[in-house]
């Protein structure tokens, strides 16, 4: 929408996370209304029930904003306004049970006092949290090497049982920003792409990946994997770097038309929404 009155994609983009910023908070603060005209008026009677309450809440909504991480961008705003709606509800929660507790524990009438002390607890427990999330900062620094050893592991193995189709599939693909992969056993394809991929990679690994299989489906070589003899396995490997190669070069040939196709039937191009997992591959001289 705001891309059609005028925007670049660029300023549309962010238009777009502004106002889905404001819907959350909007949302929320309407969640929070609806709850305090439900249940105000208990919390005089039971301050130590709803105190549990809102921590729950403030545990729940925290949960489901940081969700919001590994879900996709169209469940933003779901868990975004809910978790801020839970927190929000933490907060008139507290302090609206906050005050008896100060007054029971006030017994000389010096509520300031313990408010001003209270305040100091809180600002001791934030600095503490926020040394912990340092050390879990430095935690997942180590944590990333022993991935990487793990990583560094598998490629190894994968480089002497497979080096000559990880040579191929390397050496194809050379120019590319993405690779392609086929895999036998489950007749699919499996697309990875290089940091720096751009709309029109994503476009031609796509284009390229329908080719495949359409050459694949044509092709009167079943290779499909179903645990026949070493011979038959060569077989079908020759045929696959064959028909490979044919889909690549097909889509050299064919990829610029059928993208200036697809601009002059109005077809937005510099876009793509590809539920990918976010991985990227790195080349290393």
């Amino acid at each position: 929408m705001l891309s059609s009155i005028g925007l670049s994609q660029s300023e549309a983009t962010g238009g777009a996370v502004a106002i889905q910023w404001v819907l959350k908070d909007g949302f929320g603060e309407i969640g929070k209304l609806f709850f305090i005209q439900q249940f105000s008026k208990n919390f005089d009677s039971h301050p130590k029930t709803w105190k549990l309450v809102g921590e729950v809440s403030c545990l729940f909504g925290s949960t489901l904003q940081l969700i919001t991480v590994l879900t996709l961008n169209n469940y933003f705003l779901i868990f975004a306004s809910v978790g801020y709606a839970f927190r929000s509800i933490h907060f008139s929660i507290w302090g609206a049970t906050h005050m008896t507790f100060t007054k029971n524990f006030s017994l000389t009438g010096n509520v300031a006092d313990l408010v001003a002390k209270d305040d100091s607890q809180m600002s001791v427990a934030h600095l503490l949290g926020m040394l912990c999330g340092v050390g879990l900062i430095s935690l997942k620094k180590k944590c990333k090497k022993n991935i990487d050893f793990e990583l560094s592991v598998e490629v190894k193995n994968l480089n002497f049982s497979n080096i000559r189709e990880v040579e191929f599939i390397l050496n194809l693909y050379e120019n590319e920003k993405y690779l392609l992969k086929y895999d036998k056993t489950k007749n699919k394809v499996g697309v990875s792409y290089f940091d720096g991929a751009v709309t029109n990679d994503v476009l031609k690994s796509i284009f390229n990946a329908v080719t495949l299989i359409d050459l694949i489906s044509s092709s009167p070589t079943d290779l499909t994997y179903n645990g026949t003899s070493t011979f038959d396995e060569n077989l079908r490997n020759k045929d696959l770097k064959q028909l490979s190669k044919k889909a690549f070069e097909a889509t050299n040939l064919n990829f610029e038309s059928f993208l200036q196709t697809l601009k002059n039937n109005g077809w937005k191009t510099d876009e793509v929404y590809f539920g990918d997992n976010g991985y990227r591959l790195k080349k290393i001289d």
